[in-house]
């Protein structure tokens, strides 16, 4: 997942969003690496039962956005719909 609103530009991480083309061009996202997970989420049911790596990836993801995540959606139906 990149950082939000960081950038590396000619090896130096920036924070602000280049105005200038020509520096945006030669900015790169700096990404976080995280494990994965190989069971299938779509029949969890609950927070408390999701694998410890999905936890820690949307606990990342929470903090990043600077938002509470209150709803998790496992799957394309309606009851794949977690409440946090």
């Amino acid at each position: 997942m990149a950082q939000r609103g960081i950038r590396e530009y000619e090896g130096k991480k920036i924070n602000e969003f280049p105005s200038d083309l020509a520096k945006l061009e030669k900015c790169t996202p700096v990404y976080e690496e995280y494990a994965g997970w190989k069971q299938s989420l779509a029949d969890v049911k609950s927070y408390s039962d999701m694998p410890k790596n999905a936890k820690k990836y949307l606990e990342r993801l929470s903090e990043i956005a600077g938002a509470k995540i209150t709803l998790i959606s496992t799957g394309a139906e309606r009851g794949q719909i977690i409440k946090v």
